[in-house]
């Protein structure tokens, strides 16, 4: 990464943040932990979010983030003017994970996707368990999204996609989760005290979980939609 602020003569300041994570997945796993929205205040082709003197972006294998703060309307323009630079400074496709279209495109709320291989960004967004009983690791790759599916839903519904590297992996995350999660429940359900119904199925490597259904059928009705196939 590089660090550098902009200082003016007059103690304002500005500064930018360049982290370069490697690959896009991973520039892209890192802007989807923050955001609540996308905007397109860098460029009609980059994903940001810009508010209240922050702006974050992904481009390629690079996070950004340009902090100017307290905001104002001149420094507003710098960092838009000063993202503008950075992002057609930098070359090469953004590809976005793979497993993201595994998603069901229906009633998805795209702002809410977050992209992770590590379990304790599962519980940063949806807390699941102290323990790793879902076994991810860097060696998998794992994909939150949430959907507004209606009919009475109290919350937002909670899809949780997970891919190991291989069908044994998957199959043992899949067991320790029916035996400590939904440990009493139908095979691959259950309806929980205060979260609604808890489905799950195990598909080849994957691993897909759905949370805050109001009816094992609307939990299954989601889950036939993801992407299974290769």
């Amino acid at each position: 990464m590089i660090s550098q602020p902009y200082v003016r003569d007059d103690g304002a300041e500005i500064r930018l943040d360049v982290f370069d994570m490697g690959s896009s997945a991973s520039a892209f796993g890192v802007f989807s932990h923050s955001r609540e929205t996308v905007d397109r205040f860098v460029a009609p082709d980059v994903e940001s979010e810009y508010a209240s003197g922050l702006l974050t972006f992904w481009k390629g294998r690079y996070y950004v983030s340009i902090l100017a703060y307290p905001e104002t309307d001149e420094k507003r323009k710098v960092v838009q003017k000063l993202g503008r630079h950075i992002a057609a400074a930098i070359a090469g496709e953004s590809k976005k994970p793979a497993i993201l279209k595994r998603l069901p495109g229906q009633h998805l709320l795209h702002h809410t996707i977050r992209y992770f291989r590590h379990y304790i960004w599962l519980n940063s967004h949806f807390f699941i368990s102290n323990e790793n009983i879902l076994n991810i690791d860097q060696r998998s790759e794992a994909v939150l999204a949430k959907y507004s599916l209606g009919a009475g839903e109290a919350k937002p519904v909670v899809l949780l996609l997970v891919s190991y590297p291989n069908h044994v992996d998957a199959r043992a995350a899949y067991d320790g989760f029916l035996n400590k999660y939904l440990s009493g429940g139908e095979k691959g359900f259950k309806r929980m005290a205060k979260d609604g119904w808890v489905g799950s199925i195990q598909n080849g490597r994957l691993l897909a979980i759905v949370f805050n259904t109001i009816s094992k059928q609307q939990s299954k009705d989601l889950l036939t939609k993801i992407k299974f196939a290769e």
